[in-house]
């Protein structure tokens, strides 16, 4: 029994306060298979199920992550494994994490670094993306001159900064060209279609 193995299986007997775990070969299939990234713990009917997969349900348990090994220096080594807490689902626990943990971090400085607030532009987007939304929350022309406008203020250097403004400027000419009003061009529209 190696010590990943014993780590995860002695969390979850502390946490759930059990004596024992019945299916332990999910984890054997969790550290072995490197197409399985998860690992849940959760209780159904007074016992402790193992699972590969990511609870739907509104359930308290664990879940152990494998972090890609980012690392191209040429480490081959097991992946690193990471720990979640599941508190009443997904969504509830995310919400948690962010309001318990990363906001009162955040809030804390007045200026955060560029790569806290890229994480937190993906973190958006994603959730958007597993809700069902469109990733950015663009549907319009409209929306995509406001999108580029707002970044002409939040990016974090000149260049991008005015990057931002040319998109800006050649989409509000791309409208007025087509003789569009801004609220009234959908971005669905096949751009192939704009040019026939």
């Amino acid at each position: 029994m190696s010590n990943r193995y014993k780590f995860i299986y002695n969390a979850c007997v502390e946490f759930f306060g059990v004596t024992t775990l019945e299916n332990g070969d999910v984890i054997n299939e969790f550290l072995d298979n490197e197409d399985v990234t998860v690992l849940a713990a959760v209780t159904v009917d007074g016992e402790v199920l193992l699972q590969n997969s990511v609870p739907v349900e509104n359930q308290y348990g664990l879940l152990f992550y494998k972090i890609p090994n980012l690392d191209f220096s040429g480490h081959t080594g097991a992946a690193k494994i990471g720990l979640l807490t599941l508190e009443g689902g997904l969504a509830k626990s995310i919400y948690n994490s962010l309001q318990r943990v990363f906001s009162p971090y955040i809030l804390k400085k007045c200026e955060y670094p560029a790569e806290i607030r890229t994480l937190l532009q993906n973190l958006h987007s994603s959730l958007g993306l597993s809700l069902g939304l469109t990733e950015s929350g663009i549907l319009s022309l409209h929306d995509e001159v406001s999108f580029w406008m707002h970044k002409t203020k939040m990016l974090p250097t000149k260049a991008d900064r005015e990057a931002a403004r040319s998109f800006a400027t050649i989409l509000e000419r791309i409208s007025e060209q087509f003789g569009y009003e801004a609220e009234n061009f959908p971005m669905e529209k096949n751009v192939h279609e704009l040019f026939i």
